[in-house]
């Protein structure tokens, strides 16, 4: 099991105490010299850290990120006339090197949600079921209280370790990152008022499921009227593994590129035509039912469910990636988005919070003031947005009338419920 030990100190601590016990220490700002004090860090500097950290233990296969040049932003809500709450706060990292979404209300797993690509502004969120993600979470936590700690006089000092640990683990099943509004995805897409449309979230979620399990070996491309057999060259085509976005350059290693590109450009607008896809400038709507009959010609095996009850115990196992289909209850069925669920990360968390007496040699611990466990289940998430936002998102937020965490409509002044047209179809070879 992998795990990572978050350590925050919230009083003045001697320079000397460095770590408590075996577990390996996140250590603050501090300068060691003799007769000096550790240094606290502000509460953004902790953030930072503390995301950094989660990071590196969502993402332990991937590169490291840095503290350096990361950026802050905080949801912030009115609680009264006079006074706000911070809901939740998103600490980006530099380059695009993903985010991290955190909060520190009660009965909430601090880590919401971890991605290793792209940044999120939460002024302006483009992914519709991402924003659905966010506006639930703080509709949910909105007026909740945050965790409060008594501090003690000095020279008492109050630890907080916090340990996670990896419990059950899927990595990413599906390895490339496409996206609708590129080539070659929507290469064969309608031409309107000279713009290339947009290839639809639905196809390209169907088609992202395809590259994982390689099938089938060919099809029958009858878009423009003439039938003609395509091949399908796993192989190459998994080498595309993105067309770029942003700062981020395109990632395609194929012999051939444009052969490959032409055969997935193909591929992607003959799903479309198959789901009965609307092309727009704006937007390309497909009817998500038809994912599954078109997985279903393909020789796949799916299931598709509505969920509305006992969400709490739908477990992603690896067996089947989910494509999924969530939209806002408040607003209509086009302002949601298809996604593909391919990994899942369940953690153990272990808080402990002790008063320590560093006046001492060894320091003492006076009290013991919380040590508890939890657990939290995230599902990793390919939304077919080029790669930006992938990541591991808590899966509280996904549930319904089971769940208690994240998603009680009760709970907030609005009847948000993320999961009231949640439905996701199963599909394995």
């Amino acid at each position: 099991m992998r795990h990572v030990n978050f350590l925050t100190t919230l009083a003045v601590a001697l320079a000397t105490l460095a770590s408590c016990g075996n577990e390996p220490a996140m250590k603050l700002h501090n300068d060691s010299s003799p007769g000096k004090t550790a240094l606290l860090e502000t509460k953004d500097q902790a953030l930072v850290t503390k995301a950094v950290k989660a990071r590196d233990f969502f993402y332990s296969k991937g590169s490291r990120v840095s503290a350096a040049g990361a950026t802050i932003g905080h949801y912030v809500t009115n609680s009264s006339r006079s006074a706000t709450d911070t809901v939740l706060s998103v600490v980006n990292f530099a380059d695009g090197q993903g985010f991290v979404i955190l909060t520190d209300k009660t009965d909430s797993p601090e880590i919401l949600a971890v991605s290793d690509e792209g940044t999120l502004n939460l002024e302006n969120i483009d992914n519709p079921s991402l924003k659905l993600f966010v506006d639930n979470a703080v509709e949910n936590l909105h007026g909740r209280s945050g965790d409060i700690i008594e501090r003690p006089q000095k020279p008492l000092m109050y630890i907080i370790e916090d340990t996670y640990d990896t419990i059950y683990n899927i990595e990413p099943m599906i390895k490339v990152r496409w996206g609708q509004d590129k080539s070659p995805y929507n290469l064969y897409c309608p031409i309107i008022n000279g713009k290339r449309t947009p290839a639809g979230c639905g196809p390209i979620a169907v088609a992202q499921v395809m590259t994982h399990y390689q099938y089938p070996q060919s099809f029958v491309w009858d878009v423009n009227g003439a039938a003609s057999n395509v091949a399908l060259d796993w192989t190459e085509i998994n080498k595309h593994i993105t067309s770029g976005v942003g700062a981020f350059p395109p990632v395609c290693t194929a012999n051939n590129p444009n052969a490959t590109h032409d055969v997935i450009g193909k591929l992607v607008r003959q799903i479309g035509k198959k789901m009965n896809a609307e092309y727009t400038v704006s937007g390309t709507t497909t009817s998500f039912d038809k994912a599954q009959t078109v997985l279903n010609q393909y020789g796949y095996t799916t299931t598709i469910s509505n969920v509305s009850n006992n969400a709490s115990n739908i477990m992603f196992d690896g067996s089947s990636i989910w494509i999924v289909c969530a939209t806002d209850p408040v607003k209509d069925s086009a302002y949601g988005h298809v996604f593909v669920v391919d990994g899942r990360k369940y953690i153990k968390r272990h808080y402990l919070g002790y008063i320590v007496d560093p006046s001492v040699t060894p320091p003492v611990i006076r009290e013991i003031v919380q040590d508890s466990i939890s657990y939290f289940d995230y599902v990793h998430i390919n939304w077919g947005w080029d790669g930006t936002s992938n990541g591991y998102f808590y899966n509280g937020s996904y549930q319904t009338d089971s769940a208690t965490s994240l998603d009680n409509p009760n709970d907030g002044t609005l009847s948000w419920n993320f999961t009231t047209r949640f439905c996701y179809i199963k599909a394995h070879r």
